[in-house]
């Protein structure tokens, strides 16, 4: 199956109320850039100016919900939005050539099964495949309860990852 996405240029302060709209439209998520990337530091930019969503549909479903998503979001665009046909792609394996190894802290590293990485002195290295999972050290506030953990955190102590993610605050404590 083909699908159409549907980006969107909006000032920023617009986004959340743009965004729930557009998924009302579509019936599907919408994505907006820029967004977090290996949990990178926040820029400045994601308060202030433009941004981009995107929402998509199946090539199916399109007719007349384009023009129906254009008049109903034109007091917020920034400019026309822009439509381009996707091919088909497998989403559940194709996200992974975007996770990569990185960095947490001083000595926290957070690497998928499909990299290698060669330790360093000191690393503690925690392997861990995301998949669907929350918590995989990208979103800010795991990296500062992993951060936390490097500094807080004393052989034999014990620690409770009581999350409802990929647990990662637990094999990062064990390390």
């Amino acid at each position: 199956m083909t699908w159409l996405e549907i980006e969107v240029t909006v000032r920023v302060e617009d986004a959340d109320v743009v965004g729930v709209i557009l998924h009302e439209l579509t019936g599907r998520g919408v994505a907006c850039e820029p967004g977090f990337s290996n949990g990178a530091d926040c820029p400045a930019s994601l308060f202030t100016g433009t941004t981009k969503l995107k929402g998509y549909l199946p090539t199916t479903a399109a007719a007349g919900r384009i023009e129906k998503i254009r008049k109903t979001l034109s007091s917020f665009l920034v400019e026309p939005p822009a439509v381009r046909e996707l091919p088909e792609t497998d989403w559940l394996r194709a996200w992974r050539e975007h996770y990569r190894t990185f960095r947490v802290g001083k000595r926290v590293v957070v690497r998928p099964p499909w990299e290698k990485y060669e330790a360093l002195p000191g690393d503690l290295v925690v392997t861990i495949d995301p998949g669907l999972a929350f918590g995989c050290g990208t979103h800010p506030t795991t990296r500062l309860c992993l951060e936390l953990l490097e500094e807080a955190v004393r052989p034999g102590a014990f620690v409770y990852d009581v999350g409802a993610g990929s647990g990662i605050l637990a094999a990062a404590a064990a390390r």
